[in-house]
């Protein structure tokens, strides 16, 4: 079990860390085209389940530990997808592929590649209910960038 700590606000009284709660979208008209649950920055709360993620080695997925929906890229977002959920009229622009997602601990950045090109998850304001977003990179300039640096904690739990 992990947290995703956005790296910038840590100087902060509440930390911010990766969010993807939403219980009343999966039950609107839309969710069968579009079945992704948008994930944005909150305030940390320990033992949160929409604030916990698990890695998975064999596939490289990440998932959280509310739902078990695999964290994915639809657009531009960063979100939770229902892959269970793709029907024949879900829009055509939807990926039926899970993502593949990397660390890269040197950086600080949460990765993924799609169509041979490298994505980045970034916020453009370290604040409360800001919505996480995918950007393409094509030089090493773009892993500096603040907004992009994001820490794992993991959770000890007692058994």
């Amino acid at each position: 079990c992990m947290y995703i700590h956005a790296e910038e606000s840590a100087q902060e009284d509440t930390p911010l860390v990766l969010d993807c709660e939403n219980s009343y979208r999966p039950t609107r008209t839309y969710w069968r085209r579009w079945p992704i649950i948008p994930c944005y920055l909150d305030e940390w709360v320990k033992e949160n389940k929409n604030q916990e993620f698990y890695y998975n080695e064999d596939d490289h997925s990440i998932k959280d530990a509310e739902r078990e929906w695999k964290l994915g890229m639809q657009g531009s977002l960063l979100g939770l997808v229902d892959y269970s959920a793709i029907y024949w009229w879900t829009s055509r622009r939807f990926s039926r592929t899970p993502d593949e997602w990397s660390y890269e601990s040197a950086s600080q950045t949460l990765e993924t590649k799609r169509w041979g090109n490298t994505y980045l998850a970034k916020v453009y304001k370290v604040k409360k209910w800001q919505r996480v977003y995918m950007r393409p990179f094509s030089d090493e300039a773009a892993r500096e960038d603040a907004k992009a640096k994001w820490r794992l904690e993991y959770c000890w739990k007692n058994f």
